[in-house]
């Protein structure tokens, strides 16, 4: 038999209330980066990173690409004017006539080296235009995620801060019970099944304050019968404190 003061069950509650916060803390620090909120949005950081990176990748083999088209159009061109030079020089009517043949050919080439550049400039102002285009979005989702982790970052410190204040008060709120029997109870109930659970309540008449059953008249008797005697609610264990 256990048995308790009121002010024992005063103080066995004051730690039950400290201990159900250190639970809470621990719990919340444990999905802190799980939260819906923030995991949609470092997705949609995610994405668009990875939008961005895709852009920028096109746009760099878009830029080699016009580089090489105006490279080619500039030789083209280059080898069409010597050629022409050449022809404009003189020579037999054999060497004449291949100069031209080879200048209509040059020729050909250039409309196709400017077609081909055209092209690549077309494409590419495209690619700019969708990354200018974009760009809001993206900054937008960047900062966004930066603020929700920054947020869940100075909200988990202060919650660790919390849980190491009530870590180091506890001894003094164990001590002030000052009933080792009822604080065993209570360890054991608390700690007893598979996950920390509350071992202290209070009741409201036939109501238990932890799981909010409903006591039978004869049990409530039983409850009632010495006030001093530590009872526990039926249903799911808690010591009745109060």
């Amino acid at each position: 038999m256990t048995r308790a003061t009121s002010e024992n069950y005063a103080a066995l509650l004051d730690l039950q209330r400290r201990d159900s916060r250190m639970t809470s803390l621990s719990e919340s620090l444990k999905t802190l980066q799980q939260e819906p909120q923030l995991v949609a949005a470092l997705k949609r950081r995610q994405a668009a990173v990875h939008t961005a990176k895709q852009l920028d990748g096109r746009r760099v083999e878009l830029e080699k690409a016009e580089t090489a088209a105006q490279q080619k159009l500039d030789d083209v061109l280059a080898r069409l004017d010597k050629d022409r030079q050449r022809r404009d020089a003189g020579g037999s009517a054999k060497e004449v006539s291949a100069l031209q043949r080879q200048i209509e050919s040059l020729t050909t080439q250039v409309e196709k080296a400017r077609a081909g550049l055209a092209s690549a400039t077309q494409e590419l102002e495209a690619v700019r235009a969708e990354r200018a285009a974009v760009l809001p979005k993206l900054q937008a989702a960047d900062t966004e995620a930066k603020k929700l982790v920054a947020d869940a970052q100075e909200r988990g410190a202060a919650m660790q801060a919390e849980h190491a204040q009530l870590v180091g008060e506890r001894d003094a709120a164990v001590a002030a019970v000052d009933n080792q029997p009822l604080l065993a109870r209570y360890e054991k109930i608390r700690t007893g099944g598979h996950a920390i659970r509350t071992a202290a309540t209070t009741r409201t008449g036939v109501t238990c304050g932890s799981c909010g059953s409903t006591m039978s008249p004869a049990e409530l008797a039983e409850v009632e019968a010495d006030p001093q005697e530590v009872s526990t609610c039926p249903s799911c264990g808690a010591i009745f404190a109060g």
